[in-house]
């Protein structure tokens, strides 16, 4: 009806590049360590909903995340 793709009208994107991909979790990384988790983990939340194919980044997302939350146990 509007003429354009539900991808498009939602700012799907398909992919990143290695690059991206490895850049944005680097500054996630330090994002844990300066910034509050919850607000880090709803920021990866919308990357994720920005690329949900992405599977390369949702796991490695989901190891660094598990890994910062395991330290904080203790």
């Amino acid at each position: 009806m509007l003429g354009i793709t539900t991808d498009k009208l939602l700012s799907f994107q398909e992919e990143l590049t290695e690059e991206e991909i490895n850049q944005y979790l680097s500054e996630m990384q330090k994002d844990l360590e300066n910034k509050d988790f919850h607000d880090v983990f709803l920021s990866v939340q919308g990357k994720i909903r920005e690329y949900p194919d992405c599977e390369k980044l949702i796991w490695q997302a989901a190891v660094i995340l598990d890994a910062k939350q395991m330290t904080m146990k203790f």
